[in-house]
């Protein structure tokens, strides 16, 4: 059997990589950025189609204009989705590292006929001879109301749906925060 290591991004990432390579995003995404307005940000163009991540969003407005629009916002939102990508980045490359005998997949891209994702990290260990496949989304974040939760089940739902039509089954799903692993029960999930 090969073991899983999970953690806490806090438990594994410091700070001061986090905002070096934030600082690096963000001067990356300035570069590609196109100014709209008074600090409004154009960051990307409209995806066209929906994605599983539209549903961590708090509002529809938000994600519809993404949807349409493309990714609009301030200096703050900038500095706030370099930072999570980064965050993104060094958990993906840390859990490669510590989990040399498992397959591991970042940033897969998932396509339907009517919907794109990017799962953040689907794995494949084995046991017992039988093959387990696995889902963890990252959320850079340090509090998880039940709300935020249930918009984030949501979005793993739909990759994990995504991948099924894909032929891959999810059997193990995590939600990982800055601060906690939370185990997700797959087979609730899908009913």
């Amino acid at each position: 059997m090969v073991k899983l290591v999970v953690k806490p991004i806090a438990e594994v990432i410091d700070e001061d990589r986090i905002a070096r390579k934030t600082e690096e995003y963000l001067n990356e995404m300035l570069r590609g950025a196109r100014i709209i307005g008074d600090d409004l940000y154009l960051v990307d163009e409209p995806t066209g189609r929906a994605t599983p991540s539209l549903f961590s969003y708090d509002c529809i407005v938000k994600s519809l204009i993404r949807l349409r629009f493309g990714t609009i916002t301030n200096m703050e939102g900038l500095r706030n989705l370099a930072r999570g990508r980064a965050i993104h980045d060094l958990y993906q490359e840390w859990f490669k590292v510590v989990n040399p005998r498992i397959h591991v997949e970042v940033e897969s891209g998932i396509e339907t006929v009517d919907t794109s994702g990017r799962a953040d990290i689907v794995y494949m260990r084995e046991f017992d001879g039988e093959e387990i496949w696995g889902l963890i989304e990252l959320k850079s974040s340090w509090n998880l109301n039940e709300e935020r939760e249930q918009r984030y089940l949501k979005q793993v739902v739909s990759y994990m749906l995504m991948l099924e039509d894909a032929g891959i089954t999810i059997r193990e799903a995590y939600l990982v925060t800055m601060k906690n692993v939370k185990p997700l029960p797959v087979m609730t999930l899908l009913k």
